[in-house]
């Protein structure tokens, strides 16, 4: 297996810069290529600093496309990064394995690009791991989600960053142009992949985090019906598996013949995220397929205690319509806003409208608003739908509003009627 070092970023500190070049020049050996690729003023920098290295090419990206000062930061950070990698990866060509780490990397020695080569080469000579790129960490809260501060990219993985289609991007939720899910969700769809895994991650997971499973349902029906989480869930777990290993399993894999890792290498890299091993990264996703079948079986079903009522979201169109209504009111909400404009007509009369009223009288309470979430409980019990969580927000609800019905005198002393 050939190795590529690919060195990108800005050259923030001269003296950590000098560091990160000076290791990468100790470990040439071990590499056929090393570019350094940056801005083209940091370009001109660092060709002065590295006149006598000539184990390194330097290469110039251009400058950052001049967006405009309200664009998503996330989505700045991504372009930033996929115009240096992408002119990177080119410089290089392609048929080697690539490691590509920052220009601020203080952390990286010759030492450690050395065992990490080694890693490398174990993991490509056996049929099982290689053509894997190679992961220092997760996270659960959403697909594709890996630590991209360093990167072990595959050929494969390489060639799906230089074709990631940028128009192509808008097909993920506007808030979700985070550069990790970006860069190693690119091989998914390079691939095209069928079935559910495109649905999965143009899930806003973010959802899945709220208080509110409601909106979680609500949402996961309007992208992909019923039973489109779990499978995408487990379509995601077994792609993760064909395409990435993490850097602690190879370790574990491998420690016994090239011996334990450089003293600090493995604290230093591995630290940013909370899943380190191909093990937890399955567990955690099957705990969260579960959980979701849990919520969307408890929305669903929506029976009352005192009625024999039971509300059913059939219709696709009604599940979005639910969902815009509860963003719309969670946004008012968090803005300090009046959140009790009225419920579309369609929903009003849908048989899910007690359990948005519901989730608005939470909502209101939270922010003080208790007359106008009393009001909502009160019009759901008109209609018959009461639930032992409703009846407890209630109680709660009351209590809020007796309190402050209190003289202060009678509040600050504990004294009531």
């Amino acid at each position: 297996m050939k190795f590529s070092l690919l060195i990108t970023g800005q050259v923030r500190n001269m003296a950590v810069f000098e560091g990160v070049t000076s290791s990468a020049k100790a470990a040439a050996d071990f590499f056929e290529k090393i570019v350094y690729c940056g801005w083209d003023d940091q370009v001109a920098t660092a060709k002065s600093l590295l006149a006598h290295n000539t184990s390194i090419e330097c290469v110039g990206a251009g400058y950052l496309l001049p967006l405009g000062s309200g664009a998503e930061s996330s989505l700045v950070s991504f372009l930033a990064q996929h115009q240096q990698i992408s002119c990177g990866l080119r410089a290089i060509g392609p048929g080697t394995f690539v490691i590509r780490i920052r220009a601020d990397s203080a952390h990286i020695t010759a030492e450690r690009l050395h065992y990490l080569c080694q890693l490398m080469a174990l993991s490509g000579s056996r049929h099982d791991l290689q053509g894997k790129s190679v992961v220092l960490g997760a996270s659960d809260r959403a697909p594709f989600f890996f630590d991209d501060r360093t990167m072990f990219l595959s050929p494969l993985h390489q060639s799906a960053i230089l074709g990631i289609d940028l128009s192509s991007i808008y097909r993920v939720d506007p808030v979700n142009f985070f550069p990790e899910f970006l860069f190693y969700s690119s091989l998914a769809f390079a691939n095209k992949s069928p079935g559910r895994l495109t649905e999965f991650c143009s899930f806003d997971h973010r959802f899945r985090h709220y208080e509110n499973c409601v909106q979680s349902v609500m949402h996961g029906i309007s992208v992909f019906g019923e039973n489109g989480y779990g499978e995408g869930c487990a379509e995601y777990l077994e792609f993760a598996k064909d395409h990435f290993l993490f850097l602690a399993d190879l370790v574990a894999e491998f420690s016994s013949d090239i011996g334990h890792p450089p003293e600090g290498m493995m604290s230093s890299l591995c630290n940013s995220f909370h899943i380190y091993n191909m093990n937890v990264l399955l567990s955690s996703f099957e705990r969260n397929s579960q959980e979701y079948r849990s919520e969307f079986d408890t929305v669903m079903s929506g029976v009352s205690e005192n009625t024999s009522s039971v509300f059913r979201v059939t219709d696709k169109e009604i599940a979005v319509e639910a969902k815009s209504y509860l963003n719309t009111l969670r946004r008012a909400v968090a803005a300090g806003q009046d959140s009790t404009q009225p419920m579309p007509e369609r929903l009003s009369s849908a048989s899910i409208a007690p359990i948005i009223r519901f989730y608005q009288a939470k909502s209101l309470k939270g922010v003080g608003g208790y007359e106008a979430g009393k009001a909502l409980i009160s019009k759901n019990l008109d209609l018959g739908y009461s639930t032992p969580r409703q009846d407890d927000l209630l109680q709660e609800i009351e209590q809020a509003l007796n309190s402050k019905l209190k003289p202060e005198s009678q509040v600050a002393s504990g004294r009531g009627e």
